[in-house]
């Protein structure tokens, strides 16, 4: 579905998970979260986890974890991460979690 800044959201609104809390990712979990939309996301960095979490945002630096929970959960997956972690981040989200859009 394409939604404009106009459309109305979804009833139900689907998961989002970010993986990646830097400027881009944690930006985006911040926009979800505050716009009502069920979010969640990791980070390698215990220290950035543990600051997100300080603020109230549902994040953890388990990413074994954070997949299998997005695959529970049907989650659309979101990359925030730097472009050379992608490929072991994707073979990682593959494993875990291949029926994730």
């Amino acid at each position: 579905m394409n939604y404009t800044a106009a459309s109305p959201a979804p009833a139900d609104p689907f998961p989002v998970c970010v993986l990646g809390l830097g400027l881009i990712g944690g930006s985006l979990l911040r926009d979800l979260q505050g716009a009502g939309r069920p979010a969640f996301g990791w980070n390698r960095s215990q220290a950035t986890v543990d600051a997100a979490t300080s603020d109230g945002f549902d994040v953890s630096a388990d990413l074994v974890a954070t997949l299998r929970r997005a695959a529970a959960q049907d989650a659309l997956i979101v990359l925030g991460v730097p472009v050379p972690a992608l490929p072991s981040l994707l073979e990682e989200v593959a494993v875990h979690a291949p029926d994730c859009g």
